[in-house]
């Protein structure tokens, strides 16, 4: 009857339309685990960017380490030509003093080395017996050292380097080979003296 056919019909568009929902869930469900698969792929690269970088900062770590420790070997045969000699027994400290700032006004802008050959050198002097028996009168001794005459002995303020420098040839650490003279000079003798050593703008001479 027309009246089967109606329902029938309507069963039918029923049917199509949640048929159609249906399909339009299946659709945003796929939609949403493909979201989920970009992300879980955005997430996968990020992870392999961290890692990378972290091993590239490793290498870097790696590479920093290697460089410092080649410095410290390349610095190793500086302190192999350093000679050692008798320490000097302990000095006053007005003496102490006087010996820093005069390592400092003749050697200041000296290598450490250089420093230390200065501080040799008035320490040599005291136990020559040409020369004072203390540091304060080797260095004020006329005529030799200039920053004496000029003043700038006077206004010296050692630096840390230059403290540790005179301790360091206090303790016996002797850079001058023996010398009882310096000055700026490059040439292989001074007079009757000979060019011992040099270091920086020092020669040293005996």
């Amino acid at each position: 009857t027309e009246a089967e056919i109606a329902a029938r019909e309507a069963e039918a568009a029923a049917q199509e339309a949640e048929t159609a929902e249906e399909s339009e869930e299946t659709a945003e469900a796929s939609e949403e685990a493909l979201e989920a698969t970009e992300e879980t792929a955005e997430a996968e690269e990020v992870l392999e960017e961290n890692e990378e970088t972290a091993v590239q900062e490793s290498e870097t770590v790696e590479e920093t380490a290697a460089a410092v420790e080649t410095t410290a070997v390349e610095a190793e045969p500086a302190v192999e030509t350093v000679e050692t000699a008798a320490a000097t027994p302990a000095i006053a400290n007005n003496d102490f003093l006087a010996l820093c700032k005069i390592v400092q006004a003749e050697a200041g802008s000296e290598p450490v080395q250089g420093k230390i050959a200065v501080a040799n050198v008035v320490l040599n002097r005291i136990n020559h017996p040409s020369f004072p028996s203390t540091v304060e009168d080797v260095i004020r001794q006329p005529g030799q050292f200039t920053p004496v005459r000029t003043g700038s002995y006077a206004l010296a303020v050692p630096s840390s380097e230059t403290i540790d420098a005179v301790n360091a040839a206090l303790n016996g650490i002797d850079c001058s080979g023996g010398a009882l003279y310096f000055k700026r000079s490059s040439s292989s003798s001074w007079g009757s003296r000979s060019l011992i050593n040099r270091i920086g703008n020092h020669g040293f001479y005996a």
